[in-house]
């Protein structure tokens, strides 16, 4: 893929913020007077046939996109790519200060495409087949229940090392089609936004959401506006809604109190959500991740079961910050030693389970427990300072927002048949964190700390 410009920052006036999928390359960096408008114009491209028109209500700039063919498309010079868009920002008061926020960095490759040189468990040897009584899918990855998507946006820039990591159930409107959760508060150390709800309605109503712990509040109103654009009634004629954010503390390696992580770059995980191969290790949120002692980040994996002659599939998804430092045990029974600090177990782990089995909310939360099954099988205990949260859906039988009559018809799993999901969420667990370490490469912290990769230890204990 030829390098192209990443836009993800933002344009602001008066704390009044235009939020922005990436796509953008800036065009001119000077605010141009208008007289016969009485505005202050900018002007940037918009690569790719995207549809992104954002309009930010109330007092600060409004934000017009100019789709080609459509309203208000603007005139394209000849040498002007054809999927080259203009966008226009205009501000009504002339002496109203201008701010352009901008970090432009080089794309290395689509968000969401696997890295062909990532490393996993079963490369290394670390997994072989057979070691479980339940086959990978086709992708060992969450991506392999179909129609969920993953996305990411990756921040490094001047000690900042973080981002953003969606998973969009289906590619419908989640709030109008909920699909039925279940969470298991493994250890409550965390700061997650919207486990409340799911808890007592067993439901998600938007995409999910994972960052560092100063990222939340961010990407929740990037979750709350995304909704309202589609449902323009949420908060007035119908209920609020209920963004699902989850967070690990980065800190050993970013520098979270520059609070980097933007309601615009929740956009870009969002748009650039895809099917298929997904990127792990340091990536989106897991960029300023570690796990017992080694870097960490994103991991998943996969598995496929068959129930009455169905073939069904579970995937998780772990964002891997916990752990202490020579407590780690590979499923040989080795325990690999990173030769750092031994810290203090105050790291976090979020573990997303999907799957298209049909569960009710309350089989779901069960089998999001036992996603805390694969994590003690790496040796974690759970420590105090740990926020280790699971959380559980199904994509079999989205919900009505507004349903259609009095009474609904739930299919369930027989509950004498659920040890196979349960199965299937410990193993995956415990895969994903594995991928998770090995995808990573060596990182070096902000307190001097090195973070080793587990690829690095493997190849010098077995030369």
């Amino acid at each position: 893929m030829s390098a192209s410009l990443n836009y993800r920052r933002l344009f602001a006036s008066e704390a009044k913020t235009a939020f922005m999928p990436s796509y953008f390359s800036l065009r001119s960096q000077s605010a141009q007077s208008s007289p016969k408008s009485n505005r202050n114009e900018m002007t940037l491209n918009l690569h790719h046939d995207h549809q992104c028109a954002r309009i930010l209500q109330g007092r600060g700039p409004r934000l017009i996109v100019c789709k080609r063919g459509g309203i208000g498309a603007r005139k394209y010079d000849a040498d002007r790519p054809k999927a080259c868009h203009a966008l226009t920002i205009q501000i009504g008061n002339p002496t109203r200060q201008l701010q352009v926020w901008v970090s432009l960095s080089k794309l290395r490759q689509n968000d969401c495409q696997q890295d062909a040189r990532m490393t996993d468990a079963r490369l290394l040897g670390l997994w072989a087949d057979g070691m479980n009584a339940l086959s990978p899918g086709p992708l060992n990855s969450i991506t392999d229940v179909a129609g969920l998507k993953v996305g990411h946006q990756t921040l490094t820039d001047g000690g900042v090392a973080t981002g953003v990591t969606a998973i969009v159930p289906h590619s419908g409107d989640i709030f109008s089609k909920k699909v039925r959760a279940g969470v298991s508060v493994i250890n409550g150390f965390g700061k997650s936004v919207g486990l409340m709800q799911v808890d007592e309605l067993g439901t998600i109503e938007t995409p999910i959401l994972l960052t560092n712990t100063f990222g939340v509040a961010a990407c929740t109103e990037a979750l709350i506006r995304r909704a309202i654009m589609t449902n323009k009634d949420i908060g007035r004629q119908t209920s609020t809604v209920n963004p699902l954010v989850f967070e690990c503390n980065d800190g050993a390696i970013n520098d979270i109190q520059a609070l980097a992580v933007r309601p615009s770059d929740a956009w870009v995980a969002l748009d650039g959500a895809k099917d298929g191969p997904m990127q792990q290790g340091s990536v989106g949120a897991g960029t300023g991740m570690t796990a017992f002692g080694f870097k960490a980040g994103i991991g998943s994996a996969s598995r496929r079961f068959d129930i009455a002659g169905h073939e069904f599939t579970l995937g998780a998804l772990v964002l891997a910050n916990f752990g202490r430092s020579g407590d780690l045990i590979l499923p040989d029974g080795r325990r690999p030693d990173p030769k750092g600090a031994n810290l203090q177990e105050r790291g976090s782990v979020i573990v997303i389970l999907a799957t298209d089995l049909p569960l009710a909310d309350r089989q779901l939360q069960r089998v999001a427990r036992r996603g805390g099954a694969g994590l003690a099988r790496l040796g974690a205990f759970w420590g105090h300072g740990s926020g280790d949260i699971a959380l559980a859906f199904t994509t079999a039988d989205p919900i009505a927002h507004t349903p259609s009559g009095a009474f609904q018809t739930v299919r369930r799993l027989n509950d004498d048949l659920i040890d196979v999901p349960f199965r299937a969420a410990a193993e995956a667990t415990q895969e994903a964190v594995l991928n998770a370490l090995c995808a990573a490469r060596a990182t070096k912290g902000r307190a001097g700390l090195t973070f080793p990769s587990l690829i690095d230890w493997v190849k010098e204990t077995t030369r």
